[in-house]
C-alpha cells in the first residue's frame, strides 16, 4: 500500500473537529516496518525559557525538607515521648536510648517504628485515592494548574499546623496532620511533574526538530532523541534546583536551631522543630507562588459528550487501566516503577526511623544530614546528567543503573539484622548513607520521571502520571504494612528490609525487558485507534 493510499485512509483518524492543531500528522513506524500516521493532539502555546526557569524554581520552593524531612521528624519524635520502654513501663523513651520505644495504638502496643510505618501506610492509602479521582480529571479543560494551586494551598496550611503541635501530648494531633501533609505535598509532586513533558514537547528547539521530520530532514528516531533530550534535561535541572533549596533551607534551618537552643532541653528541640516546619513552608510559597503566573495556560482535550465532570475520573480511570493491554511497555514500566518504588520508599522510611533513634532526634545533626544529603544530590545529578551526555545512553538504560543502586541499599541494611558493627547501627553509617543517596539513589527521581514519558501517550500525561505516582503509593501502604508485621514479629528493626530486598531484585529483572522503541509505537497505534474511535462517535469510556 503507498503512503498516499494509506494517507486517505487513516484521514479519519486525525481529521475531526475535537482536534485544535493545524500541524501535520507526524509518521511513526510499527513493529512491522509498517508506517502509522501519529495521532494530532490539542495545540499547545509554546514554552519560554523563563517558564522553564520558574517550572524549576517552583521545586527549588518544593523541595521536600519541610512535609517529607522535618514534618515525619516531628511526628515520630512527639510520638516517642508518649512512649515507653518494653518491659519497663515506668522508663521513658528518652531515658534509655538503648531501649525498645514501645506506645500504645489502637488498643495494642507497638514499636514506634510499626507505627510510623502504620501512620505511612494510611496515608499513602489515602493518597491513592485522591490521585486517582484528581488525576482522571486533569487531562480535561484548565483543571491541572488548579489541582497543583489546590494541593500547594492543602500542603502550606498543614505545615503551618505544626506550630500548635509540639509537645508529645499531642501525638495524635501530629498523626494526622502528617498524613495530610504527606498528602498535599506527594499531591503537588504528581501534578507538577506532569507537565514537564508538554513543557519539553513545545520547546522551540523541540518544534524545529519536529518541522525538520516533516521535512524529511532527519529521521524520525533523530526527532526522538531531541525531544528525549529536553525531557530529561528539565528533569535534571529541576532536580538540581530542588536539592540546591533543600540543601540551603537545611543549612538556615541549622541558624534557626541553634538560636533557639533546641539541644538545651526537649521543649526547646520540639518548639524548634515546628519552627523549621514553619520556615520550610514559607520558603516554598515564596519560591513556588510565582509559577503559578508564570505558567502558560494549556487548555487540554474537551469533556466528552455525555460525560459529567463528577463521572468523569472514574470512566477516564477505567478507560486508562483498560488500555493497559496495549499498552504493555507502559504497564511494565508501571509494574517496574511499583516493585521499586515499594523497595525504595519503604527502605528510606525505615532507614530514617533508625537514623532517627541513632541521632536521638538531635535536630542540628539532621540538618547537617539534609545538607550532606542535597549536596551531594547535586553532584550526583549533574554527574549522572554528564555521564548519560557523554556516553549517549538511553533513558531507560539509566533507569536501570539507578535501580542497581537503589537494590544494594536495603541489601546493606538487610546486613544490620545479623551484626551491629554495619547495617545502619552507628553514626558513621548515616553519614555515609546520606551521601551515597545523594550520589547513587538521588538521580532516580529525575530519570524514573523521564521513564515514564517516555512511554506514556501523548496528551495523556496527567492521568497516567496520576496512575504513576499511585502505583506508587499503592506499593508504598503494601510495603511498610509488611514491614512493619516483620518487626513486631522479630523486634529487630533491619529485619524489616527483607522484604524490600525481594522487590528491589524482582523490579531490576522487570526492567530489562523495557523497549522505548516498542513503547512509542503502541502509544501512537493506541492514540490512533483513540482518534477513530471518536470520529466514529464512540465513546472512550469502558
Amino acid at each position: 500500500m503507498s503512503f498516499e493510499t494509506e494517507k486517505k485512509n487513516q484521514l479519519v483518524e486525525v481529521d475531526i473537529e475535537e482536534i485544535n492543531s493545524q500541524a501535520p500528522a507526524l509518521v511513526v513506524q510499527n513493529k512491522d516496518g509498517e508506517e502509522l500516521k501519529r495521532a494530532q493532539i490539542v495545540d499547545q502555546p509554546t514554552t519560554t525559557k523563563w517558564e522553564v526557569f520558574m517550572y524549576a524554581l517552583y521545586y527549588f520552593g518544593n523541595n521536600a525538607t519541610g512535609p517529607n524531612h522535618f514534618t515525619p521528624t516531628q511526628y515520630q519524635n512527639l510520638l516517642s515521648q508518649s512512649g515507653w520502654i518494653k518491659g519497663k513501663s515506668n522508663v521513658s523513651c528518652s531515658d534509655d536510648p538503648n531501649g525498645l520505644c514501645v506506645v500504645s495504638f489502637a488498643g495494642t502496643v507497638k514499636t514506634v517504628n510499626s507505627v510510623v510505618l502504620i501512620n505511612l501506610g494510611i496515608g499513602f492509602a489515602l493518597q491513592s485515592v485522591v490521585f486517582l479521582f484528581l488525576g482522571g480529571l486533569s487531562d480535561y479543560g484548565q483543571f491541572g494548574s488548579w489541582v497543583l494551586v489546590a494541593l500547594s494551598v492543602l500542603s502550606w496550611g498543614v505545615q503551618f499546623g505544626f506550630l500548635g503541635v509540639h509537645d508529645g501530648s499531642k501525638h495524635q494531633a501530629a498523626f494526622a496532620l502528617s498524613i495530610l501533609s504527606a498528602l498535599g505535598y506527594q499531591g503537588c509532586q504528581s501534578f507538577w511533574t506532569a507537565m514537564f513533558p508538554r513543557l519539553a514537547r513545545n520547546l522551540p528547539k523541540t518544534r524545529a526538530a519536529e518541522e525538520k521530520m516533516l521535512n524529511g530532514s532527519i529521521l524520525e528516531s533523530e526527532y526522538h532523541k531531541v525531544d528525549s533530550y529536553y525531557r530529561n534535561k528539565i528533569t535534571n535541572y529541576s532536580l538540581a534546583f530542588s536539592m540546591l533549596g533543600f540543601t540551603l533551607v537545611s543549612a538556615i534551618s541549622v541558624g534557626i536551631l541553634k538560636s533557639l537552643d533546641s539541644t538545651a532541653n526537649q521543649a526547646n528541640n520540639n518548639w524548634a522543630m515546628s519552627v523549621c516546619i514553619m520556615f520550610a513552608t514559607v520558603w516554598w510559597m515564596v519560591f513556588g507562588i510565582p509559577w503559578f503566573f508564570a505558567e502558560k495556560k494549556r487548555v487540554n482535550e474537551k469533556l466528552p459528550e455525555g460525560v459529567s465532570y463528577l463521572s468523569l475520573p472514574f470512566k477516564q480511570l477505567g478507560y486508562a487501566f483498560k488500555s493497559f493491554l496495549k499498552l504493555k511497555q507502559t504497564a511494565l514500566y508501571l509494574f517496574s516503577y511499583w516493585m521499586l518504588g515499594d523497595g525504595l520508599n519503604t527502605a528510606i522510611s525505615l532507614q530514617s526511623t533508625i537514623q532517627n533513634e541513632v541521632i536521638s532526634y538531635d535536630m542540628v545533626t539532621s540538618m547537617y544530614l539534609n545538607m550532606i544529603n542535597g549536596g551531594t544530590n547535586i553532584l550526583g545529578t549533574i554527574l549522572f546528567w554528564w555521564f548519560q551526555k557523554t556516553f549517549k545512553v538511553s533513558t531507560r538504560n539509566m533507569y536501570i543503573i539507578c535501580s542497581v543502586f537503589i537494590t544494594l541499599f536495603p541489601i546493606y541494611g538487610l546486613i544490620g539484622t545479623w551484626t551491629n558493627k554495619i547495617g545502619f547501627h552507628n553514626i558513621w553509617e548515616v553519614w555515609f548513607y546520606n551521601a551515597y543517596f545523594g550520589i547513587f539513589i538521588g538521580p532516580y527521581y529525575a530519570y524514573s520521571s523521564t521513564m515514564m514519558s517516555e512511554v506514556c501517550p501523548r496528551g495523556k500525561e496527567f492521568v497516567f502520571f496520576a496512575i504513576f505516582s499511585t502505583i506508587n503509593k499503592t506499593s508504598s501502604f503494601i510495603g511498610p504494612f509488611v514491614s512493619s508485621a516483620i518487626i513486631d514479629d522479630t523486634g529487630n528493626n533491619n529485619s524489616g528490609f527483607s522484604f524490600l530486598v525481594a522487590l528491589c531484585c524482582v523490579s531490576l529483572a522487570s526492567s530489562f525487558f523495557l523497549n522505548e522503541d516498542n513503547a512509542r509505537v503502541q502509544a501512537e497505534e493506541f492514540l490512533l485507534e483513540e482518534k477513530k474511535r471518536i470520529a466514529n462517535g464512540e465513546s472512550l469510556v469502558f
